[in-house]
Parts: C-alpha cells; sequence; structure tokens
C-alpha cells in the first residue's frame, strides 16, 4: 500500500474536506475484525463517520470488505456506507472481494453495486479474480454476464490475466466461456504465448517452479486442439 504521508488533504470546492480516521481507531478496528456489536455500538452512541478514510485511504467499509466480514459490510451499508467507495490504488468492495475469494460478499456487492467497476489500472473484479486462480468467485461473476473480455489499462483481459500466472483451473473455464483464446499483446508487443514460453526456457535454471511447466505443456496443448500456431 502507499505510505502513511499526511493525513490531511487540501479542501475541495464547497469547503468540503476528506476526513481521515487513526488507521488505529477502535472503530475501524472493529470493523477489519468484524466485531459487530462494536461497530453498532459505535454507530449508534457517537457520530462517527462511515466514510471517513486512514493513512491508506481505505474507509472501514473497504476494510471489512477486505477481511471478509459480511455482516459489517451488510450493516455498514444499512446506515449509508458508501458502497462504491475506492481505496488504494482505486480498487472498490468487489475487487477486495474477488481478491481474497469472499464470494458471498462478492455476490452481494453485485446486488448493489456496478459489476464493471475499474481500479486505478483498469481491472475489473473478474481480472482480478482470474489473476488470483478464484475458479468460484470467476465462475459467478461470469454467470452474472459480466464482460469476459475486457480489456484493463494494458490491454490484457481476465483469460490473459489467469494464463499468464498460470492458473490452471481457471484458464480452460475462461476459454470456454468467453470462446477465445489468450492472445493479447502488452505495450511492449509481446503476448502470453511468449511469456509461456519464456517461462519454460527460465524454469529450466530454477528449482521448485513446476508451475512454469505445467503453463507451457497447457499452451502446447491448445495449440494442437485448436491447430493455432504460438507466435
Amino acid at each position: 500500500m502507499r505510505g502513511a504521508g499526511s493525513c490531511t488533504r487540501e479542501p475541495k470546492s464547497g469547503g468540503n474536506q476528506t476526513k481521515y480516521v487513526s488507521h488505529g481507531g477502535g472503530f475501524l478496528r472493529a470493523c477489519q475484525s468484524g466485531k459487530l456489536e462494536i461497530v453498532k455500538a459505535v454507530v449508534e452512541k457517537t457520530q462517527v463517520e462511515l466514510d471517513a478514510r486512514n493513512e491508506f485511504d481505505m474507509t472501514p467499509l473497504l476494510w471489512a470488505a477486505r477481511t471478509g466480514h459480511l455482516r459489517v459490510v451488510l450493516y455498514l451499508c444499512e446506515q449509508g456506507g458508501v458502497k462504491e467507495a475506492r481505496g488504494w490504488n482505486g480498487m472498490a468492495s468487489l475487487h477486495l472481494a474477488a481478491s481474497y475469494d469472499f464470494l458471498l460478499m462478492l455476490q452481494y456487492l453485485c446486488e448493489q453495486a456496478d459489476k464493471e467497476v475499474r481500479d486505478e489500472y483498469g481491472m475489473t473484479a473478474l481480472h482480478t479474480a482470474a489473476a488470483y486462480g478464484h475458479l468460484p468467485v470467476v465462475q459467478y461473476l461470469c454467470e452474472q454476464r459480466t464482460n469476459k473480455t475486457a480489456r484493463n489499462r494494458d490491454d490484457v483481459t481476465p483469460l490473459d490475466c489467469a494464463f499468464y500466472h498460470g492458473r490452471g483451473p481457471v484458464v480452460p473455464y475462461l476459454c470456454t466461456c468467453a470462446s477465445a483464446l489468450p492472445r493479447s499483446r502488452g505495450r511492449k508487443g509481446s503476448t502470453v504465448w511468449h511469456t509461456a514460453r519464456w517461462r519454460k526456457d527460465s524454469s529450466r535454471r530454477r528449482q521448485g517452479r513446476g508451475r512454469e511447466f505445467v503453463l507451457y505443456s497447457f499452451t502446447i496443448k491448445l495449440q494442437l486442439a485448436t491447430n493455432l500456431t504460438i507466435p
């Protein structure tokens, strides 16, 4: 995450200023640890700012989503917490649920917010889940008809993300679901096929990196099954 730096910002037009809370504050700790009774007590007995941010630009709702505490997220949303709030690197609560494989959390957030929300790098929740290899989350997002061929800032699709990181179960599922193959070119013109080939060669010089062999083997299987030539 970004460095702590200053915990204040310049006031925006109209005199409104982003409010910050201490990273070690009791309310924030309660949200992070899922202590719903404490969260309720603080909200009901004090004038706590639900959308105040700590030095990492994270709101209490974002922290609860990051740590998988659905009941806290539900309560904060009921009390007026902003579901579309963005935190570190522009990540929304949907990205955080996808990153940490919190399927129930993701299902709730998909009903409340934009499923195609993007972070600062143009990544959707499907990009994030595919990159981390969370197949149940990927399956759910595809069933919700999210854009399976969306491209991030580097012109990379969710399928490309899964392929690049060697997420074996996710790659064949997305190949079938998106009716596509991982062939996107990055900024420097290289494709994920080039990456797989490079990983095969480099893994010969390293131990304990069997994922690269599996990844390259999968590219060969795709080539044989589709009569495509690896570029």
